[in-house]
């Protein structure tokens, strides 16, 4: 290994040491209690050298929402290759979100607090465009399932694609992404199952119309 490619791997391991000690001090402190020195000290490192890599609390925050869509991207991923059927990836989009809120409550809320840390990063943070894409890959994940649904005549031909699949995520508007789907208490079961009772509507409304 060069000189250049074992430095760049101590970055990266450094990266995500410190992104370890910010979810576990976030977790603990609360973001608002929590300051970049907490973070520095559990890492053993200089204040001026954590800004090196995050150069706010919000950038770190928008650093964990990245790896919470990286984790639902992949779960997702998984759920859908179980079936060749269109309309049970579509069915199974739900279930999967809420699986994930059960595993890993603190990563959906930092995609419940995406817009307030984004709004205070700049817009050319390295952080926010790597969520940014993230965010478009999933969308496509799911205009996939819609568009392949219609080749195989499983899902109406005249469907907007990109519309649907922003209707079911999207970080602003998405039916998953906004919904309150957990409590101080845990799971929201009456928000669960209006997300799951919506999906089954969509996919009635979606679904191609069989001849008569």
């Amino acid at each position: 290994m060069g000189t250049l490619e074992r430095k760049e791997r101590e970055k990266e391991q450094r990266k995500n040491d410190i992104l370890f000690a910010a979810e576990k001090i976030f977790y603990e402190k609360g973001f608002e209690t929590a300051t970049m020195q907490d973070i520095a000290n559990y890492c053993e490192l200089s204040k001026g050298t954590l800004y090196l890599y995050f150069k706010t609390k919000n950038e770190l925050c928008i650093a964990i929402y990245s790896k919470s869509l990286q984790i639902f991207q992949k779960q997702l991923s998984e759920k859908i290759s179980e079936t060749d059927d269109s309309l049970k990836k579509i069915q199974s989009i739900a279930p999967c979100f809420i699986d994930f809120i059960k595993k890993y409550p603190a990563y959906y809320q930092a995609i419940l607090n995406y817009r307030q840390h984004s709004s205070l990063c700049s817009e050319d943070s390295d952080f926010i465009r790597k969520s940014s894409i993230l965010h478009k890959e999933i969308t496509n994940l799911i205009r996939k399932i819609i568009e392949d649904g219609i080749i195989a005549k499983e899902i109406s031909s005249d469907i907007d694609s990109e519309q649907i699949a922003n209707l079911i995520w999207n970080e602003k508007t998405g039916i998953l992404s906004c919904a309150t789907l957990s409590s101080k208490n845990g799971l929201d079961y009456e928000a669960c199952n209006s997300v799951n009772y919506f999906i089954e509507i969509l996919i009635k409304a979606i679904k191609e119309k069989e001849l008569e």
